[in-house]
Protein backbone atom coordinates (compact mmCIF):
# COMPACT_ATOMS: atom_id res chain seq x y z
CA UNK A 1 0.00 0.00 0.00
CA UNK A 2 2.84 2.38 0.89
CA UNK A 3 4.40 1.84 -2.51
CA UNK A 4 1.08 2.51 -4.24
CA UNK A 5 0.64 5.75 -2.33
CA UNK A 6 4.09 6.90 -3.24
CA UNK A 7 3.51 6.22 -6.91
CA UNK A 8 0.22 8.09 -6.95
CA UNK A 9 1.55 11.08 -5.07
CA UNK A 10 4.63 11.38 -7.20
CA UNK A 11 2.54 11.28 -10.37
CA UNK A 12 -0.07 13.78 -9.22
CA UNK A 13 2.31 16.73 -9.05
CA UNK A 14 3.00 16.82 -12.73
CA UNK A 15 6.12 18.32 -14.35
CA UNK A 16 5.63 21.13 -16.84
CA UNK A 17 4.48 19.85 -20.24
CA UNK A 18 7.18 20.09 -22.89
CA UNK A 19 7.32 23.51 -24.48
CA UNK A 20 4.88 25.15 -22.06
CA UNK A 21 5.67 27.68 -19.39
CA UNK A 22 4.25 26.54 -16.07
CA UNK A 23 5.51 29.49 -14.02
CA UNK A 24 2.52 30.45 -11.89
CA UNK A 25 4.25 33.30 -10.08
CA UNK A 26 3.19 35.87 -12.65
CA UNK A 27 6.75 37.20 -12.92
CA UNK A 28 7.65 35.59 -16.24
CA UNK A 29 5.31 36.46 -19.08
CA UNK A 30 5.95 34.90 -22.47
CA UNK A 31 5.56 36.93 -25.63
CA UNK A 32 2.29 36.22 -27.43
CA UNK A 33 2.28 35.87 -31.19
CA UNK A 34 -0.42 37.64 -33.27
CA UNK A 35 -2.42 34.43 -33.82
CA UNK A 36 -2.56 33.70 -30.08
CA UNK A 37 -3.49 37.30 -29.37
CA UNK A 38 -6.34 37.07 -31.85
CA UNK A 39 -7.59 33.87 -30.22
CA UNK A 40 -7.53 35.48 -26.77
CA UNK A 41 -9.44 38.48 -28.05
CA UNK A 42 -12.09 36.14 -29.43
CA UNK A 43 -12.28 34.22 -26.15
CA UNK A 44 -15.10 36.13 -24.53
CA UNK A 45 -16.31 33.95 -21.64
CA UNK A 46 -15.54 30.90 -19.57
CA UNK A 47 -18.35 28.34 -19.50
CA UNK A 48 -18.01 25.75 -16.74
CA UNK A 49 -19.98 22.55 -16.25
CA UNK A 50 -20.05 20.68 -12.93
CA UNK A 51 -21.02 17.07 -12.33
CA UNK A 52 -24.26 16.41 -10.43
CA UNK A 53 -22.30 14.22 -8.00
CA UNK A 54 -23.49 15.90 -4.82
CA UNK A 55 -26.87 17.02 -3.52
CA UNK A 56 -25.40 19.18 -0.74
CA UNK A 57 -27.62 22.13 0.12
CA UNK A 58 -24.75 24.65 0.33
CA UNK A 59 -23.34 23.77 -3.08
CA UNK A 60 -25.16 26.65 -4.80
CA UNK A 61 -23.45 29.11 -2.46
CA UNK A 62 -20.01 27.66 -3.18
CA UNK A 63 -20.65 27.76 -6.93
CA UNK A 64 -21.70 31.43 -6.74
CA UNK A 65 -18.52 32.27 -4.79
CA UNK A 66 -16.34 30.45 -7.31
CA UNK A 67 -18.05 32.27 -10.18
CA UNK A 68 -17.41 35.66 -8.57
CA UNK A 69 -13.77 34.81 -7.85
CA UNK A 70 -12.98 33.62 -11.38
CA UNK A 71 -14.84 36.51 -12.99
CA UNK A 72 -12.85 39.05 -10.98
CA UNK A 73 -9.53 37.21 -11.33
CA UNK A 74 -9.71 36.48 -15.06
CA UNK A 75 -11.53 39.65 -16.06
CA UNK A 76 -13.99 37.80 -18.30
CA UNK A 77 -17.59 36.64 -17.78
CA UNK A 78 -17.93 33.21 -16.17
CA UNK A 79 -20.97 30.96 -16.47
CA UNK A 80 -21.41 27.83 -14.33
CA UNK A 81 -24.05 25.15 -14.76
CA UNK A 82 -24.66 21.69 -13.31
CA UNK A 83 -24.97 18.87 -15.83
CA UNK A 84 -28.14 16.79 -15.84
CA UNK A 85 -26.02 13.65 -15.46
CA UNK A 86 -22.45 12.41 -15.95
CA UNK A 87 -22.88 11.75 -19.67
CA UNK A 88 -24.29 15.24 -20.16
CA UNK A 89 -21.14 16.75 -18.60
CA UNK A 90 -18.99 14.90 -21.13
CA UNK A 91 -21.26 15.91 -24.00
CA UNK A 92 -21.18 19.60 -23.04
CA UNK A 93 -17.38 19.72 -22.89
CA UNK A 94 -16.82 17.71 -26.07
CA UNK A 95 -19.41 19.67 -28.08
CA UNK A 96 -18.01 23.04 -27.02
CA UNK A 97 -21.07 24.15 -25.06
CA UNK A 98 -18.67 24.35 -22.11
CA UNK A 99 -14.93 24.95 -22.28
CA UNK A 100 -14.16 23.80 -18.74
CA UNK A 101 -15.65 21.07 -16.57
CA UNK A 102 -15.32 19.58 -13.12
CA UNK A 103 -15.25 15.92 -14.10
CA UNK A 104 -14.74 12.54 -12.46
CA UNK A 105 -11.59 10.67 -13.52
CA UNK A 106 -13.69 8.32 -15.66
CA UNK A 107 -15.72 11.06 -17.34
CA UNK A 108 -12.44 12.84 -18.12
CA UNK A 109 -11.16 9.65 -19.81
CA UNK A 110 -14.41 9.40 -21.79
CA UNK A 111 -14.26 13.06 -22.84
CA UNK A 112 -10.63 12.90 -23.94
CA UNK A 113 -11.31 9.76 -25.97
CA UNK A 114 -13.79 11.82 -28.00
CA UNK A 115 -11.65 14.98 -28.15
CA UNK A 116 -7.88 14.55 -27.60
CA UNK A 117 -7.45 18.32 -27.17
CA UNK A 118 -9.24 18.11 -23.80
CA UNK A 119 -6.73 18.06 -20.96
CA UNK A 120 -6.73 18.03 -17.14
CA UNK A 121 -5.71 21.36 -15.64
CA UNK A 122 -5.69 20.81 -11.88
CA UNK A 123 -7.14 18.42 -9.31
CA UNK A 124 -8.28 19.22 -5.76
CA UNK A 125 -6.31 18.36 -2.64
CA UNK A 126 -8.45 16.46 -0.17
CA UNK A 127 -9.12 18.44 3.00
CA UNK A 128 -9.12 15.37 5.23
CA UNK A 129 -5.93 13.70 4.01
CA UNK A 130 -4.02 16.63 2.52
CA UNK A 131 -3.37 14.46 -0.53
CA UNK A 132 -4.44 14.79 -4.20
CA UNK A 133 -6.17 11.43 -4.21
CA UNK A 134 -9.25 9.67 -2.88
CA UNK A 135 -10.63 6.15 -2.60
CA UNK A 136 -13.70 4.16 -3.49
CA UNK A 137 -15.54 2.38 -0.68
CA UNK A 138 -18.31 -0.16 -0.28
CA UNK A 139 -20.56 0.42 2.70
CA UNK A 140 -23.12 -2.11 3.86
CA UNK A 141 -25.52 -3.06 6.59
CA UNK A 142 -23.72 -4.38 9.65
CA UNK A 143 -24.66 -8.03 9.01
CA UNK A 144 -22.63 -8.13 5.78
CA UNK A 145 -18.94 -8.76 6.49
CA UNK A 146 -17.22 -9.32 3.13
CA UNK A 147 -17.71 -8.70 -0.57
CA UNK A 148 -18.60 -12.36 -1.01
CA UNK A 149 -21.56 -11.79 1.33
CA UNK A 150 -23.02 -9.39 -1.26
CA UNK A 151 -24.15 -12.27 -3.46
CA UNK A 152 -27.94 -12.35 -3.45
CA UNK A 153 -28.15 -8.84 -1.95
CA UNK A 154 -29.42 -5.56 -3.41
CA UNK A 155 -26.59 -3.19 -4.38
CA UNK A 156 -26.40 0.50 -5.24
CA UNK A 157 -23.91 2.07 -7.65
CA UNK A 158 -23.80 5.84 -8.20
CA UNK A 159 -23.73 6.04 -11.99
CA UNK A 160 -22.09 4.00 -14.74
CA UNK A 161 -19.81 6.98 -15.45
CA UNK A 162 -18.74 7.35 -11.80
CA UNK A 163 -15.17 6.31 -11.02
CA UNK A 164 -15.49 5.51 -7.32
CA UNK A 165 -19.21 4.81 -7.49
CA UNK A 166 -19.02 2.28 -10.32
CA UNK A 167 -15.80 1.70 -12.29
CA UNK A 168 -13.40 0.84 -9.45
CA UNK A 169 -15.75 -1.35 -7.36
CA UNK A 170 -17.02 -3.06 -10.51
CA UNK A 171 -13.42 -3.89 -11.40
CA UNK A 172 -12.97 -5.42 -7.95
CA UNK A 173 -16.10 -7.51 -8.42
CA UNK A 174 -14.77 -8.72 -11.76
CA UNK A 175 -11.50 -9.84 -10.14
CA UNK A 176 -13.49 -11.82 -7.59
CA UNK A 177 -15.70 -13.44 -10.20
CA UNK A 178 -18.78 -11.52 -9.06
CA UNK A 179 -21.14 -10.40 -11.82
CA UNK A 180 -23.46 -7.72 -10.37
CA UNK A 181 -26.15 -8.38 -12.97
CA UNK A 182 -26.27 -12.10 -12.24
CA UNK A 183 -25.09 -12.36 -8.64
CA UNK A 184 -26.94 -9.47 -6.97
CA UNK A 185 -30.66 -9.60 -6.23
CA UNK A 186 -31.01 -6.09 -7.68
CA UNK A 187 -28.74 -3.31 -8.92
CA UNK A 188 -29.77 0.31 -8.35
CA UNK A 189 -28.20 3.62 -9.43
CA UNK A 190 -28.53 6.50 -6.98
CA UNK A 191 -27.30 9.16 -9.41
CA UNK A 192 -25.19 10.99 -6.80
CA UNK A 193 -23.07 9.84 -3.87
CA UNK A 194 -25.36 11.46 -1.28
CA UNK A 195 -28.40 9.91 -2.95
CA UNK A 196 -26.74 6.51 -2.78
CA UNK A 197 -26.53 6.96 1.00
CA UNK A 198 -30.29 7.49 1.00
CA UNK A 199 -30.85 4.20 -0.84
CA UNK A 200 -29.02 2.47 2.00
CA UNK A 201 -30.79 4.36 4.78
CA UNK A 202 -34.23 3.68 3.31
CA UNK A 203 -33.50 -0.03 3.12
CA UNK A 204 -33.80 -0.13 -0.65
CA UNK A 205 -30.36 -1.78 -0.89
CA UNK A 206 -28.07 -3.61 1.53
CA UNK A 207 -24.81 -2.12 0.24
CA UNK A 208 -23.57 0.82 -1.83
CA UNK A 209 -20.46 2.09 -3.59
CA UNK A 210 -19.46 5.67 -2.72
CA UNK A 211 -16.27 7.68 -2.37
CA UNK A 212 -14.56 7.74 1.00
CA UNK A 213 -15.22 11.44 1.51
CA UNK A 214 -18.98 10.92 1.37
CA UNK A 215 -18.75 7.94 3.71
CA UNK A 216 -16.68 9.82 6.30
CA UNK A 217 -18.82 12.96 6.13
CA UNK A 218 -22.02 11.00 6.73
CA UNK A 219 -20.38 8.98 9.49
CA UNK A 220 -19.09 12.10 11.25
CA UNK A 221 -22.44 13.90 10.95
CA UNK A 222 -24.32 10.96 12.42
CA UNK A 223 -26.30 10.24 9.26
CA UNK A 224 -24.70 6.80 9.15
CA UNK A 225 -25.10 4.93 12.43
CA UNK A 226 -21.93 2.81 12.94
CA UNK A 227 -23.99 0.22 14.80
CA UNK A 228 -26.08 -0.34 11.66
CA UNK A 229 -23.70 0.37 8.75
CA UNK A 230 -19.98 -0.12 8.17
CA UNK A 231 -17.25 -0.05 5.53
CA UNK A 232 -16.39 -3.50 4.15
CA UNK A 233 -14.00 -2.55 1.33
CA UNK A 234 -11.76 0.33 0.26
CA UNK A 235 -9.79 0.71 -2.96
CA UNK A 236 -6.24 1.76 -3.65
CA UNK A 237 -5.76 5.55 -4.11
CA UNK A 238 -7.23 7.21 -7.20
CA UNK A 239 -5.96 10.56 -8.50
CA UNK A 240 -8.55 13.18 -7.61
CA UNK A 241 -11.20 14.27 -10.10
CA UNK A 242 -9.73 16.77 -12.57
CA UNK A 243 -10.83 20.18 -13.66
CA UNK A 244 -10.59 19.69 -17.42
CA UNK A 245 -10.44 22.26 -20.22
CA UNK A 246 -11.08 22.10 -23.94
CA UNK A 247 -8.50 22.86 -26.58
CA UNK A 248 -10.15 26.15 -27.55
CA UNK A 249 -8.90 27.94 -24.44
CA UNK A 250 -5.90 30.09 -25.48
CA UNK A 251 -2.57 29.29 -23.77
CA UNK A 252 -2.42 32.59 -21.88
CA UNK A 253 -5.97 32.20 -20.55
CA UNK A 254 -5.13 28.61 -19.60
CA UNK A 255 -2.13 29.78 -17.58
CA UNK A 256 -4.18 32.50 -15.88
CA UNK A 257 -6.90 30.00 -15.04
CA UNK A 258 -4.42 27.47 -13.68
CA UNK A 259 -2.80 30.16 -11.55
CA UNK A 260 -6.20 31.38 -10.30
CA UNK A 261 -7.22 27.87 -9.20
CA UNK A 262 -3.89 26.94 -7.59
CA UNK A 263 -3.91 30.17 -5.58
CA UNK A 264 -7.66 30.26 -4.84
CA UNK A 265 -8.66 30.71 -1.18
CA UNK A 266 -9.53 27.31 0.36
CA UNK A 267 -13.14 28.36 0.94
CA UNK A 268 -13.69 28.58 -2.81
CA UNK A 269 -12.52 25.06 -3.55
CA UNK A 270 -15.05 22.62 -2.17
CA UNK A 271 -17.69 22.25 -4.87
CA UNK A 272 -16.93 18.56 -5.37
CA UNK A 273 -18.20 15.67 -3.26
CA UNK A 274 -15.27 15.96 -0.83
CA UNK A 275 -14.04 19.04 1.01
CA UNK A 276 -10.83 20.35 -0.54
CA UNK A 277 -8.13 22.75 0.59
CA UNK A 278 -6.52 23.66 -2.71
CA UNK A 279 -5.52 22.42 -6.14
CA UNK A 280 -2.45 20.74 -7.56
CA UNK A 281 -1.37 20.54 -11.21
CA UNK A 282 -2.09 17.24 -12.97
CA UNK A 283 -1.58 15.80 -16.43
CA UNK A 284 -3.15 13.09 -18.56
CA UNK A 285 -0.69 10.42 -17.41
CA UNK A 286 -2.03 10.72 -13.86
CA UNK A 287 -5.26 9.07 -15.04
CA UNK A 288 -3.68 6.11 -16.84
CA UNK A 289 -4.78 3.80 -14.02
CA UNK A 290 -8.41 4.78 -14.59
CA UNK A 291 -8.00 4.45 -18.35
CA UNK A 292 -6.68 0.90 -17.90
CA UNK A 293 -9.61 -0.07 -15.66
CA UNK A 294 -12.07 1.41 -18.14
CA UNK A 295 -10.59 -0.54 -21.04
CA UNK A 296 -10.63 -3.72 -18.94
CA UNK A 297 -14.30 -3.54 -17.98
CA UNK A 298 -16.42 -5.36 -20.55
CA UNK A 299 -20.21 -5.42 -20.64
CA UNK A 300 -21.47 -8.19 -18.40
CA UNK A 301 -24.61 -10.08 -19.30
Amino acid sequence: MAIALGLVLSSCVAPPPTGESMDLSGENVALIDPETAANEQAFESLKITILPDSSSGDRAIKIAELKTYLTETLGIPVEIDIATDYDNAVERLVSGISNMAYLAPLTYIQARAQDPTIEPLVAPIDGRTGRPWYTSTIVSTIDIKTLEDLRGKRFGFVNEASTSGFLVPNHEFKKMGINPTLDFAEVRYGGAHDDNIQLLLKGEVEAIAINQGTYRANLDSGVLDPTKYHLIWESEPITNAPVAISGNIPPDIKLQLQKALVHAPPGLIGISVSESVGYTIVQDADYEFVRELYSDIEPQN
